[in-house]
């Protein structure tokens, strides 16, 4: 199947002018040159989970076609797609970019049958576990800072931390026990993400 939106994102994305955008501000730019993007969302989560597919399954196709024709690299992510032409930009970097990249995610966007069985049902089940790994990240950060730490870390790190805590606020060396039930919640918040 022809995706529609290559050609204008092509065009859009290699403008001498072109800019980092994020997908929201190529959709916009997108709306004014495809006539069949919904103007408005306002709730319909089907058209706007087909219109994210299509841009990203035409980016994905991009990104493959200039790689191969040695045109330069383009950088796809929500927050920031940027053509990067091979002719002045540092090879290292667009190294370090590829390497980022998920393989099956790039599959994923790559099939279009994915698009054709993808319904509403399932858009509402795709966004529900959207929502609780952010909410799930969210808290894993938080039991991170509960015990002085950030990403990244391992595991290892996580509980030599937990020991050095549990070990100061525990009760019979005149620490408090509130403090220390929330050092061993987070710890168990954290054993759920690290092994």
């Amino acid at each position: 199947m022809h995706n529609p939106l290559l050609a204008p994102s092509a065009r859009i994305l290699q403008a001498d002018n072109a800019k980092p955008l994020t997908e929201f501000a190529l959709i916009c730019l997108l709306k004014e040159q495809c006539d069949f993007i919904p103007r408005e969302f306002s709730g319909d989560t089907l058209s706007l989970f087909r219109t994210h597919f299509l841009l990203f399954n035409a980016l994905y196709q991009l990104q493959d076609e200039w790689q191969k024709s040695k045109q330069g690299h383009l950088v796809i992510d929500v927050l920031r797609i940027e053509f990067l032409s091979y002719d002045g930009v540092d090879l290292s970097r667009i190294r370090a970019l590829m390497a980022l990249q998920s393989p099956s995610l790039k599959a994923y966007y790559l099939d279009m049958q994915q698009l054709a069985d993808t319904d509403q049902q399932a858009v509402e089940t795709l966004l529900g576990q959207f929502w609780n790994q952010f909410d799930a990240s969210d808290n894993r950060t938080a039991a991170l800072a509960t015990l002085g730490l950030a990403e990244p870390i391992t595991m290892k790190e996580i509980k030599l931390a937990y020991r050095r805590k549990a070990m100061a606020l525990h009760p019979d060396r005149g620490g408090n026990v509130a403090d220390l039930q929330n050092v061993n919640n987070a710890m168990d918040q954290l054993k759920r993400y690290y092994r």
